[in-house]
C-alpha cells in the first residue's frame, strides 16, 4: 500500500504539469486553419516550426524540473549511504545536461526558423 501511495504522489505532479503545457500549446499563433488545397507559405512553415519549438522546449523543461526535484528527493533520502548519494549527483549532472541540451535545441531551432522565413538575414 505504500508503494502505490508513493507511486500515485509522485505520478500527480507529472500529470499535472504535462496538463499545463497542453493549455500552453492551445494558445497557439494561427489565427485560422489555412486552406489544405491552399499554398503552403512561409507564414505557415513559420507557425508549424514554432508549434513544434514550444512544445519541444515545454515538455523538455517540464521533464527537467521533474528530473531535478527526483535527484533532490534521492539525495535526501540517501543519507550517509556514499552509493546512494553517487546516484543522486549523476541523476543531478544528468537533468543540468538535459537542461543544456534543451537549451541547444531552442537555439538551432530558433535559427532555422529565422534561415527558412528569410528573417536570418534582415
Amino acid at each position: 500500500m505504500k508503494k502505490l501511495i508513493q507511486y500515485i504522489a509522485g505520478a500527480i505532479p507529472a500529470i499535472t504539469s504535462f496538463t499545463v503545457v497542453n493549455f500552453a500549446l492551445a494558445q497557439s499563433d494561427f489565427e485560422e486553419l489555412p486552406d489544405p488545397g491552399g499554398p503552403f507559405t512561409l507564414g505557415i512553415l513559420r507557425d508549424l516550426i514554432a508549434l513544434v519549438r514550444d512544445f519541444v522546449i515545454y515538455a523538455g523543461a517540464t521533464i527537467v524540473i521533474i528530473f531535478l526535484v527526483y535527484s533532490g528527493i534521492l539525495w535526501v533520502r540517501a543519507g550517509e549511504n556514499p552509493k546512494a548519494i553517487d546516484k543522486a549527483k549523476a541523476t543531478f549532472k544528468g537533468a543540468l545536461y538535459g537542461a543544456l541540451i534543451i537549451a541547444g535545441i531552442r537555439l538551432i531551432i530558433l535559427t532555422i526558423e529565422s534561415l527558412a522565413t528569410g528573417e536570418f538575414f534582415n
